[in-house]
């Protein structure tokens, strides 16, 4: 009996060193506004001398997996965020049994199922225990939209109200003149990115031109859980009513000719039924320069004939009204000229032949002076270096006779020799002026000596 007590000894002493590790998660869920901080909480409980080893965050998949967001390690301390949740994730301690998770900037990625693991030793025996938590990251939809189909042959009125892009989908409820309207079927679709729209419709049967039609007003509000107060959207069914016509430019007091105004009218009544707009000219058609679209109408290089008062006609199937609006443009102011034609006395057509006529001249003479003075620049240019030289003296062409050199014996003339009276010489060896002309030399030409200049240095010419 004894041998079996000690061999459930064991057993009892593991069982109870289990028992002491717990972890919990005070709340399953956790709801937080997109962007916001979330915490986490997970508790664990250790029984006296048990020692904590670690604590592991992970964020559960859709396929089960585990992916790891943030460890804490007690030796050495140490804390370690994962790709993805850097700089976001991170444990809060507050105390000795805490193991809480806080994400900072809460994305809609973020959205999901989390495990949180506490490892410690319990009686020596290294021990793991975990508890999920749910986040929900919330996304407010986009404002609500009412749009309506209204079939004049049956009168069938289908109101539609749409609120898109959230997570989750909104709560959307119908009201005519403030009291609640049961609603149809509401249609919730979630895109591929994870958002949700949601869809509801009322019906009705209305008759074109009905009395107090123009006092039913609809409105849908839009809730949701990351909002304080519902969005709402609303219309009225009936004829849409024209507030007015506004202008562009604003001061219309100042038109003046070849200006562009462009003129917009404004509607209530178009959420539900879409008015149709119609623009007109009291008393005339538009003018040929006025653009109509939709409930804009521009007049563009405006003139004084295009002055009026604009109507724009706003109507549905329930009615109609119109507004108006009175534009003067004004004549430009005439600016005189300082010369007409008249005063000048030609034609214009002769006074500009005449103008281009002179430019003409005075073109060609321009560019023949200024080739002619090219020209001598290249040809001084071109023309070689002149070297001024004393000049000779000119000698007049005459028959000479020239003997040839002789002794000097021989050209003085003996006494002997020629009948010359003593008293004719002027000096021995040196001929008088009156020397006879030579025999058989030109006439008019004397015999060429030391007397005679142009005798000097000269030759004989034996042809003489």
């Amino acid at each position: 009996m004894t041998r079996h007590l000690l061999s459930f000894l064991p057993l009892l002493l593991l069982t109870k060193a289990l028992a002491q590790l717990t972890v919990q998660s005070p709340q399953p869920s956790v709801q937080v506004p997109l962007g916001q901080p979330a915490v986490l909480p997970c508790t664990y409980t250790l029984g006296s001398g048990d020692s904590l080893r670690e604590i592991k965050w992970y964020e559960r998949t859709m396929g089960g997996n585990r992916v790891p967001v943030v460890f804490y390690f007690t030796n050495p301390p140490q804390e370690t965020a994962f790709r993805g949740y850097e700089g976001r994730a991170s444990l809060v301690t507050a105390d000795a049994s805490t193991a809480s998770l806080r994400l900072n900037e809460t994305r809609f990625s973020d959205n999901g199922q989390f495990e949180c693991l506490v490892g410690a030793m319990v009686s020596g025996v290294p021990q793991e225990v975990t508890a999920n938590i749910d986040l929900r990251v919330l996304v407010a939809p986009h404002a609500p939209k009412i749009t309506g189909d209204y079939s004049e042959a049956t009168g069938h009125l289908n109101l539609t109200c749409t609120a898109l892009h959230g997570f989750p989908a909104a709560n959307l409820t119908w009201y005519r003149d403030g009291v609640a309207v049961p609603a149809g079927r509401v249609d919730v679709v979630t895109d591929g990115q994870g958002y949700q729209d949601a869809r509801v419709s009322v019906n009705f049967t209305v008759r074109a031109n009905s009395s107090g039609a123009g006092t039913v007003t609809y409105r849908c509000d839009a809730s949701h859980p990351s909002l304080t107060t519902a969005m709402q959207v609303s219309g009225k069914l009936g004829p849409p009513i024209v507030t007015g016509i506004t202008t562009s430019p604003a001061n219309i007091e100042s038109l003046m000719e070849y200006d562009d105004v462009t003129l917009t009218c404004a509607a209530e009544g178009g959420l539900v039924l879409e008015p149709t707009y119609q623009w007109s000219r009291d008393g005339t058609s538009l003018p040929d320069g006025a653009v109509a679209a939709g409930n804009t109408l521009k007049i563009v290089f405006a003139s004084p004939k295009d002055s009026g008062t604009y109507r724009c006609t706003a109507s549905n199937v329930l009615g109609s009204t119109n507004a108006k609006k009175t534009l003067q443009f004004k004549e430009q102011p005439l600016i005189r000229e300082p010369q007409t034609q008249e005063d000048s006395g030609l034609p214009g057509e002769i006074t500009l032949v005449i103008v281009l006529a002179v430019f003409a001249g005075l073109g060609a003479f321009g560019g023949a002076a200024y080739y002619i003075r090219r020209r001598k620049q290249s040809q001084d240019e071109e023309a070689p270096e002149v070297v001024e030289e004393e000049p000779k003296p000119v000698v007049a062409p005459r028959s000479i006779l020239k003997a040839p050199p002789v002794p000097m014996a021989q050209q003085r003339p003996s006494l002997t020799n020629q009948n010359v009276p003593p008293a004719a010489l002027v000096d021995q060896g040196r001929p008088s002026h009156s020397n006879p002309r030579p025999e058989g030399a030109p006439s008019g030409v004397q015999e060429r000596g030391y007397d005679n200049p142009a005798s000097k240095g000269d030759e004989f010419n034996p042809q003489y």
